[in-house]
């Protein structure tokens, strides 16, 4: 990706039976072993809803009803510019999800998820969680 080329990236914070879904970045990729919500790359011509349904089936095998959408979190690091577009969303079948591209998936509490060490840009949709304060919040930098 050239330099200050936006790039926009989706990703749901997947909720069911009061948990959230954290996935942990494979420790080969960028930001090795944080952990996310899981989504990926917006194709070109690609609508974010799209998106986020054909990552989840790549990445996790998993099926999802979007709930609503969230605040887009803009990040930028070493000259790039990603766009994060979350959504809400819970899965749509009573269906395990396989951790194709994660080296790990949990299903987390809210105060469970302020115990990880999240990637940057996931780091603002915590609040979407649990709206305490953040002072224990784990950043890796």
């Amino acid at each position: 990706m050239p330099d200050n080329e936006l790039l926009n990236v989706v990703c749901g914070l997947i909720e069911s039976r009061g948990r959230i879904l954290a996935t942990r970045r494979d420790p080969r990729r960028s930001f090795p072993l944080l952990w996310e919500f899981p989504g990926g790359k917006v194709e070109p011509e690609e609508e974010p809803e799209s998106a986020l349904h054909r990552e989840l089936r790549e990445e996790l095998k998993l099926e999802i009803e979007i709930i609503e959408p969230l605040p887009p979190v803009e990040y930028r690091e070493d000259g790039h510019f990603i766009r994060l577009i979350p959504f809400r969303c819970r899965p749509a079948l009573d269906w395990a999800p396989v951790p194709l591209d994660h080296c790990e998936i949990r299903w987390v509490s809210a105060d469970e998820a302020l115990q990880l060490t999240w990637a940057p840009a996931d780091i603002p949709l915590l609040k979407h969680l649990n709206p305490k304060p953040f002072d224990k919040l784990r950043i890796n930098q």
